[in-house]
């Protein structure tokens, strides 16, 4: 039986990483409305910067939670790394990625490596580094940086055997 607390939790991490983009472009076409020109500039990029890390966001919850594709297919490394680059723009961590982008990994394997990648991104919430790394057709990723912490109710619904590295500072 699956735990509906880890389709709460799925759903919570869309729609929180989702609100600000969103909120963003509503509020750049209310302030539209009450422009007179002086701050034209200023709301374009407003609304182009929130569009770009909402679509951004969307593509990479797409291939990290969506269903399309075969099952038992593979993904490079690459398309990967490339959805990455746009999430971290808006985030406070640098991602790193294997250098081999072309290297080709069964669908589940990069889908568990982005997944892991947002944990990452939310246990260090003052940023730092997120490495990726893959061996013996497993994934692994080590998130170190300042601050960093795992919530409990996290810890509670995910399985963290050997999938997950942390830096020996972090409170368990």
């Amino acid at each position: 039986m699956i735990d509906i607390r880890v389709f709460e939790l799925l759903c919570s991490r869309i729609c929180h990483d989702l609100i600000s983009p969103v909120t963003a472009i509503n509020n750049g076409m209310e302030l539209l409305d009450d422009d007179r020109g002086e701050m034209l500039n200023d709301i374009r990029d407003l609304l182009m910067n929130s569009a770009s890390e909402g679509a951004g966001k969307l593509q990479f919850f797409r291939l990290a939670y969506g269903l399309g594709g075969d099952p038992d297919g593979e993904i490079g490394i690459g398309s990967a790394a490339d959805l990455t680059v746009r999430l971290e723009k808006h985030e406070k961590s640098l991602i790193a990625w294997p250098a081999d982008r072309e290297r080709m990994l069964p669908r589940l394997v990069i889908k568990s490596a982005m997944n892991m990648v947002l944990i990452g991104v939310e246990v260090l919430p003052r940023g730092g580094e997120i490495t990726v790394s893959f061996d013996d057709g497993g994934v692994q990723a080590v998130a170190a940086g300042q601050g960093g912490r795992i919530e409990e109710d996290s810890l509670k619904t995910l399985d963290w055997q050997t999938h997950w590295a942390a830096t020996p500072a972090w409170p368990r």
